[in-house]
């Protein structure tokens, strides 16, 4: 067949003449990079810090299982470890209540709750169960705070907050894609002028920074800095995790 195109550009995506800015400055007035890792890891749609060490998944294969491998980062140097996993298949959204790990599965319209056992080399999942309205297709994101989880809904406009076992408790008009709840407020990708948001339970939008990269594809809060992964080029091996240290998130 011939190969149709509407505009030639003269250069392929992500070489050294094209001049897309796929990174941004290290520093603006809303935010600073801190720190990047994640070199040889890819992107991906999955991102969570848990005492001390970001988690993630892998993308398009696994190495150690027969699907994608769960990943443990040291975010101080950026070294990994891969763990298996055989079930699992298109992880877009991955959370942790203090015992647990659940992720949503973007292909399989399920949430997995699982765990990471001392010494073990694979995953152990313990339940998994329908996201709402499954019909419509999958979602991306998952957030908890503790007691509830808190999913995105397939058009992006509200989160489904939901008992840890997929009971549909009420909605919060809250949009955006990726997000993360820090203790006080949610920050999502998408939904306000500038990019990374900052909303209060009501759903109001009560901050926003600029994201340090193109594309952030999946969000953890530390304590005191965010995290995203960011696709950046996605033939780029570069690192994609970025630390992110919030300067003024102030509207307007």
């Amino acid at each position: 067949f011939e190969d149709l195109k509407n505009f030639d550009l003269g250069y392929n995506p992500g070489s050294e003449e094209d001049r897309f800015a796929y990174i941004y400055d290290e520093v603006d007035e809303t935010r600073r990079i801190v720190q990047k890792i994640g070199e040889d890891l890819s992107f991906g749609w999955t991102l969570e810090y848990v005492d001390e060490y970001l988690y993630r998944f892998s993308l398009g294969h696994g190495e150690v299982g027969d699907s994608l491998d769960f990943i443990r980062i040291d975010p101080e140097n950026g070294n990994y470890e891969r763990f298996g996993n055989d079930e699992i298949m298109n992880p877009r959204g991955l959370t942790y209540d203090g015992e647990y790990f659940y992720v949503n599965d973007f292909s399989l319209l399920k949430i997995f709750k699982f765990r990471l056992e001392e010494g073990e080399d694979w995953i152990t999942i313990y339940d998994s169960f329908d996201i709402p309205d499954v019909d419509l297709g999958g979602t991306k994101g998952l957030t908890n705070d503790g007691d509830y989880l808190y999913l995105r809904s397939r058009d992006e406009e509200f989160l489904y907050k939901m008992q840890k076992n997929g009971e549909i408790i009420s909605e919060l008009y809250i949009p955006g894609s990726f997000t993360v709840w820090t203790g006080n407020y949610f920050w999502a990708i998408g939904g306000c002028d500038k990019g990374i948001c900052k909303y209060n339970y009501n759903g109001d939008l009560v901050g926003e920074i600029y994201p340090p990269a193109k594309d952030p594809w999946g969000i953890t809060w530390d304590g005191e800095y965010l995290w995203t992964i960011q696709r950046t080029c996605e033939i780029w091996n570069d690192p994609k995790i970025y630390k992110i240290e919030i300067l003024d998130d102030s509207l307007g």
